[in-house]
C-alpha cells in the first residue's frame, strides 16, 4: 500500500470550524500536466493562466520561426508538460498563500480522505488537550 504525503493549510482566523482546511498531495500533478489551463482556471491561479498561456504560444510561435516541425516541437511540448506536472502543487500552496491560507499540518494517508481523517483527529485531539489545560485543577477537601 502506497502512502502519499499531504499539506494542510488553513484559514487561521475563519470562522468555518475547520478553519477552511485544504489539502495538497504532495508530488506530480497529472491534470496540470495534461490540461495546464484548464487546472489552473479551476484552481483560481489567474497568474498562472496566463503564465502558461504565453508559454504554449511561445513554444509554439519559436518552433515555427526557427523551422521545426511537430516531431522537434513534440519534446519540447513534453517537456513543458513535464515542468507543469512537477511544480502545479507549489503553485497552488503559494497561492494559497497569497491568500492568507497558512500550513498547519503535513499528514500521510493511503488517499485524500485517509489523510484528512488523519489531520481532522490530530486536530480534535489538540484542541481537546488545550481545553483540559486551561480548565482549573479541582481541589479535593
Amino acid at each position: 500500500m502506497t502512502m502519499r504525503i499531504f499539506t494542510v493549510h488553513i484559514k487561521p482566523y475563519s470562522p468555518a470550524p475547520d478553519g477552511e482546511a485544504v489539502l495538497i498531495k504532495e508530488g506530480f500533478c497529472w491534470p496540470a500536466a495534461l490540461i495546464p489551463i484548464l487546472w489552473a482556471l479551476y484552481r483560481r491561479l489567474w497568474r498562472w493562466v496566463i503564465i502558461l498561456i504565453a508559454a504554449q504560444v511561445a513554444i509554439s510561435l519559436v518552433g515555427d520561426a526557427l523551422g521545426f516541425g511537430l516531431s522537434m516541437q513534440l519534446p519540447v511540448a513534453v517537456a513543458f508538460a513535464a515542468y507543469v506536472g512537477f511544480s502545479a502543487n507549489d503553485w497552488r500552496r503559494a497561492g494559497l498563500a497569497r491568500r492568507g491560507f497558512a500550513l498547519a499540518d503535513i499528514v500521510v494517508g493511503k488517499d485524500m480522505l485517509a489523510a484528512e481523517r488523519r489531520y481532522f483527529q490530530r486536530a480534535l485531539m489538540s484542541r481537546r488537550t488545550e481545553t483540559t489545560s486551561q480548565q482549573p485543577e479541582a481541589t479535593v477537601p
